[in-house]
């Protein structure tokens, strides 16, 4: 076999150039020994030793702490030694010199291994561990080195199948890996350095350890078959290892980003769901804070009736009992208290309460039908969010669904969306739905009778085998629409039952009552037995008279005491004429009408400036579409503030007022029970000329008053204060035109007048204030309608 020749493998390894140099220091070692063939020997071992000194200081010149220098200079020098390993023994050959002696015939095995053992020894020298080698989280030079040793160790022929077995794991894990895990999590980085300890822990079998000096060569000892096809299968092996651990880390952080990409889900659908919710009346709830509370009944009073009400809500699913209860009375009976009762009962205690709306006069937004379904429909969902999560889950989409559109929809469409195709799909025979209790209170006190009937037409359709378990209670007062709309041909509707509120209270009921508030007002030994006796007979089985009473007494001011108010109540009883429930409203109104007196006191005529202005400031409590504070109620008729305070000061028994001293003020006032401004606008039961107000008169006050407020508002500066105003008048002069039954001049001239000269105006300055045009379409429907109604009634 040829002697190994360090120029020659010098001379295909690092080219020419280093050639010369490595020649000429041979040949100075030569002359030097005299040109014996020991003495060349020895040149080409040291000229060997000092170009893998040069590389092994350059490899660790580097500060050995800064492992980001060190990593960089390693892969430098490392990078660059195998880029100049020949691929093949052809290219091998072609970089030798023309001249190369008895060299160029050297092709055994033992030649090919002491070549790669000598670049192996070039590659490795100087490195003091493995891992200086084979930097980390880096992986190029772990591949660079594993793809050396199978290019240039050409070993036996079966050595192929492993060889090429091996190469395909190498490229597989070149591809995984990446080449800069600086930005991967710790996890992931834990799993590359586990997989990269375990092929250096497979790479050490391979290797022999020499020391000489303070510095260690790593230095492959000789490679068979039978080692290359173990180190092959020890990479297999750790290749699939770090595949599964890779897969789990991969499933585990797929988890997490699930995870949290569905809580960003929720909190994006949840503020969606907040700003639909926002839209919806805050105050229609039972236990909502309203200004007039709604409160239930007093222990001990209206027992029979709330048996009669408990014992329909639980009767068994599917069973005769209909399951819509209709709870009606006339105003003051206690029907709103008696709700209130059934819905806190049904909500704390039984725990089927299902939705709640109590429609109110006085209360912003409370007197439509535009958000009755998407109120009972949310409250529904909140209540079977536990039993029933697809139809909660089917409610909320919809409800954020274009932005909140289904609130803009008719009522029709919004009951199919929100609450009759939810229910359909999301029924199971196999599963049986729980007990549901529906409470809707003061149906008369909406505002459009039509839609009233459409909304009661709608719940009655829900009434199925499949919805059996869903009880609706409706309470209102006896009127006409509302029993035509839960009627059919024949009568009441099936599934309907009525109840007369009267039927079932009793005088006892008010006597307990009113019993129990005196106390509270904490007069010991008063009233006597007489002077309550003939109170209770006043009050009937009218719960607003006691209440109206109550109020009275605890209301003291400087011109009277309690003993002074429960005279001139007294005297309200012996006044009056006839006894029994069948005169009772009549007492009613010689209440108020006493209460009023006292008020302003007799010296005042009908046609004094005061009273028109205090027929005024309670004309417009009463007809005002939204509640005004007393700030916009002195803007809008023109008066000072002040004299509208003056003029609530007395009427607190029967009006709620707010603080004057305090942020409270801006709250609006309001009547306490809606049979007092009843009373007020009703000729033939307001014998006091003086508190009479004239609706239609009054209709055609304020919608004069909006347009002048509109046209100098949209003509002007408007000031902050002023701004309430603004929007109420800009919203709702359609409204009280369209209130106004018969045509006068003063409306007419203003109406023609506003349009001719204004209109434009106005439009600009309501879509720059409301960023919508729905009250201008309003106020435009209802100036038309009310033409066109005054030219046929004409005709």
């Amino acid at each position: 076999m040829p002697k190994f020749s360090f120029p020659n493998f010098a001379c295909r390894r690092f080219g020419r150039r280093r050639l010369r140099q490595v020649v000429l220091k041979e040949t100075e070692v030569v002359h030097e020994g005299g040109g014996n063939g020991e003495a060349s020997a020895q040149a080409s071992a040291s000229g060997e030793e000092a170009v893998t000194q040069e590389h092994f200081n350059r490899a660790t010149a580097a500060n050995p702490k800064d492992g980001t220098n060190n990593r960089e200079k390693s892969l430098e020098v490392t990078k660059e030694l195998l880029a100049v390993v020949p691929a093949d023994e052809d290219q091998y050959r072609a970089q030798e010199p023309e001249n190369s002696g008895t060299d160029d015939v050297s092709n055994g095995d033992s030649n090919h291994l002491e070549e790669f053992l000598q670049a192996a020894k070039l590659t490795f020298a100087g490195a003091k561990t493995v891992s200086s080698v084979l930097p980390f989280p880096g992986s190029g030079v772990v591949f660079d080195v594993l793809s050396g040793i199978i290019d240039f160790v050409q070993t036996k022929k079966g050595n192929d199948e492993s060889n090429e077995s091996l190469r395909t794991w190498i490229l597989e894990l070149q591809r995984l890996l990446p080449s800069n895990a600086s930005d991967w999590s710790d996890e992931y980085r834990s799993i590359i350095d586990d997989f990269k300890s375990d092929v250096v822990k497979q790479l050490k079998p391979c290797a022999t350890w020499e020391s000489k000096s303070l510095a260690y060569k790593f230095i492959f000892a000789k490679i068979d078959e039978e080692k290359l096809s173990a180190l092959s299968g020890c990479v297999s092996k750790a290749v699939q290892k770090f595949h599964v651990r890779l897969d789990i880390e991969n499933a585990r952080s797929n988890t997490q980003v699930q995870q949290s990409l569905r809580v960003v889900h929720n909190k994006v659908n949840e503020e969606a769901l907040r700003r639909v919710i926002d839209q919806l009346p805050k105050l229609a709830a039972y236990d909502s804070n309203r200004t007039r509370e709604l409160i239930p009944c007093h222990p001990g009073t209206c027992e029979v009736i709330l048996k009669e009400v408990k014992t329909w809500a639980m009767a068994e699913i599917g069973g005769k009992q209909p399951q819509v209860m209709w709870l009606c009375g006339r105003a003051g009976t206690g029907k709103s208290t008696i709700a209130t009762t059934i819905a806190s009962w049904a909500d704390k205690e039984k725990h089927f309460l299902g939705g709640n709306y109590f429609f109110s006069r006085d209360v912003e937004g409370l007197s439509s039908c535009s958000h009755v379904i998407p109120t009972i429909a949310y409250h529904l969902s909140e209540h079977l969010s536990e039993h029933n999560p697809l139809f909660n889950e089917a409610v909320r989409s919809r409800l954020v669904a274009r932005n909140g559109h289904v609130l803009n929809q008719k009522i029709e469409e919004q009951f199919e969306n929100l609450i009759r195709e939810p229910l359909r799909l999301t029924y199971n025979p196999r599963v049986p739905r729980e007990r549901t209790l529906l409470v809707i209170d003061g149906l008369d006190e909406c505002d459009d009778q039509r839609k009233l009937k459409d909304l009661i037409n709608l719940l009655l359709s829900m009434l199925s085998p499949t919805n059996a378990h869903i009880r609706i209670l409706l309470v209102s007062r006896p009127e006409k629409h509302i029993e035509d709309a839960l009627s059919s041909e024949k009568g009441l509707h099936p599934h309907v039952v009525r109840h007369n509120v009267e039927d079932f209270v009793t005088t006892s009921d008010v006597e307990e009552y009113l019993r129990l508030e005196l106390f509270k007002i904490g007069k010991a030994d008063w009233p006597s037995g007489d002077d309550f006796n003939s109170l209770a007979e006043s009050c009937g089985q009218l719960f607003v008279y006691a209440s109206t009473v109550i109020n009275f007494i605890r209301e003291e001011t400087a011109l009277r005491n309690h003993k002074k108010s429960l005279q001139i109540l007294l005297s309200v009883r012996l006044s009056s004429e006839g006894h029994g429930a069948a005169n009772a409203y009549r007492r009613l109104d010689e209440l108020y009408l006493q209460i009023l007196r006292v008020a302003v006191g007799d010296a005042d005529e009908v046609d004094s400036e005061a009273m028109i202005r205090f027929r005024k400031a309670l004309g417009t409590i009463a007809l005002s579409r939204n509640p005004l504070s007393v700030s916009s109620i002195a803007h809008l008729i023109g008066v000072e503030e002040e004299e509208i305070w003056t003029i609530l000061e007395f009427l607190r028994s029967v009006i709620i007022v707010p603080p004057q001293a305090s942020e409270d003020r801006k709250n609006p006032p309001r009547f306490y029970h809606p049979s007092l401004p009843e009373f007020l606008m009703d000729g033939g039961r307001c014998k006091d000329k003086r508190f009479f107000i004239a609706a239609p008169l009054m209709e055609a006050y304020l919608f004069q008053r909006c347009v002048d407020i509109v046209i100098k508002g949209s003509t002007g500066i408007v000031n902050e204060d002023y701004i309430p105003t603004m929007y109420y008048v800009c919203w709702f002069w359609g409204y009280h035109l369209g209130k106004v039954e018969y045509e006068t001049e003063q409306v007419m001239t203003k109406l023609g007048e506003f349009v001719r000269r204004h209109l434009l105006k106005w439009i600009r300055f309501a879509r720059m204030l409301f960023r919508l045009c729905d009250p201008l379409y309003g106020c435009m429907e209802a100036a038309q309608n009310w033409v066109v109604c005054d030219r046929q009634c004409k005709c």
